[in-house]
């Protein structure tokens, strides 16, 4: 299954920098999008900071942390940790 983000190309509305571009995002390329500071994995803080609504997001991160560590690695990002969730909704 797609990662979050790599899913945009399948549900809208988009995250932030596939909708400035209208360009869709590889798994990779969204999963790095994500992991601003690249340390290899999606902290919470990250995530969140996604998601028009925070609570959303906060509520969409515990789906995606499918280990309960408090962080999204690559392999549960990349294997759908999030088990369908939404890709994060664009900011406004």
């Amino acid at each position: 299954m797609a990662g979050l983000l790599g899913m945009a190309v399948l549900c809208s509305p988009c995250p932030v920098a596939a909708q400035a571009t209208r360009e869709p995002l590889g798994q990779e390329e969204a999963f790095q999008l994500l992991d601003k500071n690249r340390d290899g994995r999606i902290t919470r803080e990250e995530f969140v900071g996604f998601w028009k609504n925070p609570h959303t997001g906060a509520r969409e991160f515990q789906k995606w942390d499918a280990d309960g560590d408090g962080v999204i690695s690559r392999e549960e990002y990349l294997g759908d940790g999030g088990r369908g969730s939404q890709p994060p909704p664009a900011k406004e």
